[in-house]
């Protein structure tokens, strides 16, 4: 009897299943661009829930303290959604309220090519900002405010070497200064009252 030699097994390449990360181009095709409720998240189209009754109450009242301010000292422009703005390639965000400096209006165009400055995020639960956060820190967001609607809170973020850290958080009883717009200053009872 010939003994026979068992086959050699060519060992199986391993493959990943993972889905291709969107570009913003990509992004475009797929979600009707400015439409205010959807978002590229690391390269994942994510739906975003529209805003409730007290998120808009809130984002007009402070839009229109800052919008003021900002006019009157001819410092830059404010935006609020629908508009995107593209970060990365793979994180394309539509953030409550951000602002952009003269100095950097030309990251301005049909969308936003690059970080602003300053940017308000409003929401319920701190936690559900942390991706956002992360996107903000490494793209050179000067300061970030995050509002909690339940809480009646701010947390005002100021980026050092890049990563927010807080600067201050206060309840309604207390008044913030902003680093990124010069002499602008609001008390946490005219935004939350």
């Amino acid at each position: 009897m010939i003994e026979r030699k068992p086959k050699s097994e060519k060992p199986k390449k391993s493959k990943l299943n993972q889905p291709k990360l969107l570009t913003f181009d990509d992004y475009a095709k797929r979600a009707p661009l400015q439409n205010g409720n959807q978002e590229l998240h690391n390269g994942r189209i994510v739906r975003i829930p529209h805003a409730t009754e007290a998120h808009q109450t809130l984002a007009l009242k402070l839009t229109q303290q800052l919008g003021n301010y900002i006019v009157k000292n001819k410092l830059g422009k404010l935006l609020s959604p629908p508009i995107d703005v593209i970060f990365t390639p793979h994180d394309v965000l539509q953030p409550d309220i951000f602002f952009v400096t003269n100095e950097r209006l030309s990251i301005i165009d049909k969308q936003v090519k690059g970080a602003p400055d300053f940017i308000v995020e409003i929401g319920h639960a701190d936690k559900q900002m942390s991706y956002r956060k992360h996107a903000f820190e490494t793209n050179g967001v000067l300061e970030y405010w995050l509002i909690n609607l339940n809480k009646h809170t701010i947390t005002q973020y100021e980026n050092v070497d890049d990563e927010l850290v807080i600067k201050e958080k206060i309840n309604i009883e207390g008044s913030l200064s902003s680093i990124a717009i010069e002499g602008f200053k609001v008390t946490a009872r005219e935004i939350f009252g």
